[in-house]
């Protein structure tokens, strides 16, 4: 998976059908190192102007004008489903792994804008060779068996690609992604 989004989504049959309702309740992100999970969803909301407050615990108090979080690492679905938040967060690819009953048990808010899986980066002042050998491993390392072998085990990663129009659009869509209003 090359790119990948955000979710925000709730029970179905819950009184959360929109952000709009999600004042004065509670949120579960997934984990404060999660892109998908609580960095773009967070700042999704940010800029459609909701207040976020991080709170304790799942049944903690909420300001009627604020999004009230917690973080819930692996148990964001079974909270939403259980109704003891309002709505949580995932990445698309935990919303097509979920098993056909919870997944007709959800329905989704909101969605983020896609965002590159994995990035590669590399210091300003690295040595171009050093760079420039560096990129030609990588984006081969799908053509032998020891380049496969060390892929799977960065989430199941099966090719190095260039960035989707380059780095300037990159950085272009970074700026306008974090930019706030």
């Amino acid at each position: 998976m090359a790119e990948y989004r955000g979710l925000i989504f709730s029970k179905k049959d819950s009184e959360t059908s929109g952000l709009e309702q999600l004042r004065g309740k509670m949120i579960a992100f997934e984990d404060p190192g999660s892109t998908s999970g609580y960095f773009l969803p967070k700042v999704l909301l940010l800029k459609k102007g909701f207040k976020l407050s991080e709170k304790p615990r799942p049944d903690a108090k909420v300001g009627p004008k604020e999004i009230g979080y917690i973080f819930a690492s692996t148990d964001v679905v079974n909270l939403v489903l259980s109704s003891r938040v309002a709505a949580g967060t995932f990445s698309n690819d935990d919303y097509g792994a979920l098993d056909g009953s919870k997944k007709a048990d959800v329905v989704i808010l909101a969605q983020t804008d896609l965002f590159p899986r994995h990035l590669v980066s590399a210091r300003k002042d690295l040595d171009p060779t050093v760079k420039n050998r560096l990129k030609e491993i990588l984006l081969s390392m799908h053509q032998n068996d020891e380049g496969r072998s060390i892929m799977q085990q960065t989430d199941n990663t099966t090719k190095f690609d260039l960035l989707p129009g380059g780095e300037e659009m990159v950085r272009r869509k970074l700026v306008e992604t974090f930019r706030r209003r």
